[in-house]
């Protein structure tokens, strides 16, 4: 047996816990910055890019703590997470069309009449659209956008 198979071993879990810890803190950084932060300049190519590889992580990572049950829920939380968000992406990929025009906005608010309301601005957010009903109609915005 090797001489130093616990530090070893003990640096391979402390790999894990730092991976689990930074796939968590990016995405809680991430998520304010997508759902709260304004919808001007975001990509949602590179946001699905960036989802797609945590959910990677946190599946791998959900793999490899087995012997941490607690590690291990908080993957699975943060791959749930992921998982929710995703499901906004339809919506990101309509609104952060940069060639999304005025006659789009009026098919997405007869999609969603509850955009009507909404002031559309430098500083709407994601949550703005949901919170308006956006997030009911997803999937019909790809048609439009």
């Amino acid at each position: 047996m090797h001489r130093y198979a616990l530090l070893d071993r003990t640096l391979a879990q402390a790999s894990l816990f730092s991976s689990l810890w930074h796939v968590a803190l990016e995405f809680h950084e991430c998520h304010e910055r997508w759902y709260n932060g304004p919808l001007v300049g975001l990509d949602a190519t590179d946001i699905e890019r960036r989802l797609e590889d945590m959910r990677e992580s946190a599946n791998t990572l959900s793999r490899s703590l087995t012997e941490h049950p607690a590690a291990r829920r908080i993957a699975d939380a943060v791959r749930t997470k992921l998982d929710k968000f995703c499901a906004h992406l339809p919506i990101l990929r309509t609104l952060c069309n940069p060639g999304l025009r005025e006659r789009h906005w009026v098919l997405i608010t007869e999609v969603a009449p509850g955009l009507a309301g909404v002031a559309r601005g430098p500083d709407t957010s994601l949550a703005d659209m949901i919170d308006a009903g956006l997030g009911r109609v997803g999937e019909r915005l790809e048609e439009i956008g």
